[in-house]
């Protein structure tokens, strides 16, 4: 009889939920009109894409459609395209957990500048399909692409807490064969 790891457990979710429900109700309030060289960071937007890295497609979408659907409640856009926007970034990234992010330690941080970039251009087409047209050049040049240059930066901070987290509320279940 040996013994083999089959599946990876984790309650991290049960402590992540409370925290990104934190972070963005901080992001919707305190943090609003934060500005850094004219970039706005999406600290909730960084926590679903960091856990999503660590825990994959399951945690990951279900942090992004719990942090988007408290996003959409709190902001004044149309209810749904938060979390639309972070379920898609949310299942994409969490798809590369175990082919991608497991083999480079870097790409996590340079996923939350793709991931911006996608989050955003997401955000823009659904704002303009429900009929609140943006200026997408303005949008995308002025306000998502800056971001995700900060984003990127505030992951390297962010992102050792979350994989501290991850490994702290692991359980390995054993099977016996």
């Amino acid at each position: 009889m040996s013994t083999s790891i089959r599946e990876k457990q984790s309650y991290g979710f049960y402590v992540v939920l409370p925290l990104i429900m934190l972070i963005t109700l901080l992001q919707s309030t305190a943090f609003a009109s934060v500005r850094i060289l004219g970039a706005v960071p999406d600290l909730t937007l960084i926590v679903v894409v960091g856990w999503a890295a660590l825990q994959g497609p399951r945690e990951g979408i279900s942090v992004a459609l719990i942090a988007g659907l408290f996003t959409d409640i709190l902001s004044g856009a149309p209810l749904g395209i938060s979390t639309i926007a972070l379920a898609l970034v949310g299942l994409v990234v969490g798809i590369g957990e175990n082919n991608i992010f497991q083999t480079a330690r870097f790409l996590p941080y340079a996923a939350i500048f793709v991931a911006t970039m996608a989050h955003g251009i997401i955000f823009v087409f659904l704002l303009h399909a429900t009929g609140h047209p943006m200026a997408w050049g303005t949008a995308l040049g002025r306000v998502t692409a800056p971001s995700a240059v900060l984003n990127s930066i505030l992951m390297l901070g962010i992102f050792p807490v979350l994989r501290w987290l991850a490994s702290h509320t692991r359980i390995e279940t054993a099977e016996w064969k």
